[in-house]
């Protein structure tokens, strides 16, 4: 496996196992409501096993979201729905790019403050 793959089968894992736990479901649960066996699940959310499209499907439908927001951890309905990628990246990162990472977070976080207030004065 490439590591890019790799990357993108641990994001997928990170995503299932985040919305099996919003739903309050245990690995086995979903394991038995899709029909497959709880190792397959624990490969899936530990980024060690694909799935077809039909599964992902039969995923989403078990864990009630879309399979874009387990494909691409897209849902705006969060605030919080890159965090878990980021984390993922960030922790690929040496120290001194981590710094340069917020020094870079700082700058955006503070254009933002002053359009914030320039568009706050009458």
């Amino acid at each position: 496996m490439n590591n890019k793959h790799e990357i993108e089968l641990k994001n997928l894992g990170i995503r299932i196992q985040q919305k099996r736990k919003a739903r309050g479901l245990t690995q086995e649960e979903v394991a038995y409501r899709m029909g497959c066996s709880l190792t397959y699940i624990s490969k899936l959310e530990n980024g060690k096993s694909s799935c077809n499209m039909d599964r992902l499907f039969e995923l989403g439908n078990v864990l009630h979201c879309d399979v874009a927001d387990l494909l691409l951890g897209i849902n705006r309905g969060s605030d919080y729905y890159l965090e878990p990628e980021l984390e993922q990246m960030l922790g690929q990162l040496s120290s001194e790019d981590k710094e340069l990472i917020c020094a870079m977070m700082e700058v955006i976080i503070r254009r933002k403050q002053k359009d914030v207030v320039e568009y706050a004065i009458p």
